[in-house]
């Protein structure tokens, strides 16, 4: 079950500006991306807008991807115009797509996607399905779980909250699935440092002015030694391993 009609997000991309992610999570994964060859296949599920599927793109990968939101045809012409190779752009159920299809790719990746289902490990295991042998799999999601980042989050961005499921954001769950679909992990946890954002509106004057204040110090303690309690951003990276015959 999605718990977000998808008619919010719709109505949040109206207005979006296309452009390339430069951010913790891009700092994060280079990486894990500069180890894939050149020309390597990528697909993201729930891309739009793409800006990390952009920024994947640019590192001189094949990209693909798929998303519900109608604007989604609007990637094409822009990755044309950033000189990014791409196949598969299109709008259409990714979750269906990964369940049915006999694609596989080298790179699979979503990015604040899994933290929207109730089912979320079903849609794990739809991830881990088109990854090919030897390949990568990547997931992050927003860590409202950690204790610290949960309180902020019930006290200051309740509506936010409740469009996730904090049940999903659980590396060792991750851990022990991905090795059950015999993956190797390579990184299961948080990091970005510290950080916080909420949803606009909706509050008193004070809670308001609470809000801009933990996220310009957000801004500034994006070098401080990760935790579950308080990092922004939860990632899984994941090798498949190689058949054994």
């Amino acid at each position: 079950m999605d718990l977000v009609d998808q008619e919010y997000w719709n109505a949040g991309y109206d207005h979006v500006r296309l452009d390339v992610a430069n951010d913790r999570l891009t700092t994060w994964l280079k990486p894990f991306v500069s180890g894939l060859p050149a020309g390597s296949s990528v697909f993201e599920v729930g891309c739009y807008p793409g800006r990390y599927l952009s920024w994947i793109g640019l590192h001189g990968f094949v990209v693909n991807g798929i998303d519900l939101a109608p604007q989604t045809a609007r990637l094409n012409n822009w990755f044309k115009q950033q000189s990014i190779e791409h196949a598969m752009i299109k709008q259409g159920d990714g979750l269906e797509y990964m369940c049915n299809t006999e694609d596989k790719y080298d790179f699979v990746c979503s990015f604040g996607f899994i933290e929207h289902f109730t089912d979320f490990k079903s849609v794990i295991k739809a991830h881990a399905r088109v990854v090919k042998p030897g390949g990568l799999l990547v997931i992050t999601v927003p860590n409202f779980r950690g204790y610290l980042q949960k309180w902020l989050h019930s006290s200051l961005d309740g509506g936010n909250l409740s469009l996730h499921n904090l049940n999903s954001m659980a590396p060792e769950i991750w851990c022990e699935l991905a090795k059950d679909l015999d993956f190797k992990v390579n990184f299961a946890g948080p990091f970005g440092g510290f950080d916080f954002w909420c949803k606009p509106g909706g509050r008193t004057a004070s809670a308001s002015a609470l809000c801009s204040l933990l996220m310009s110090c957000g801004k500034r303690l994006g070098w401080i030694p990760s935790r579950m309690a308080y990092s922004p951003y939860l990632g899984l990276v994941a090798t498949k391993l190689e058949s054994v015959t």
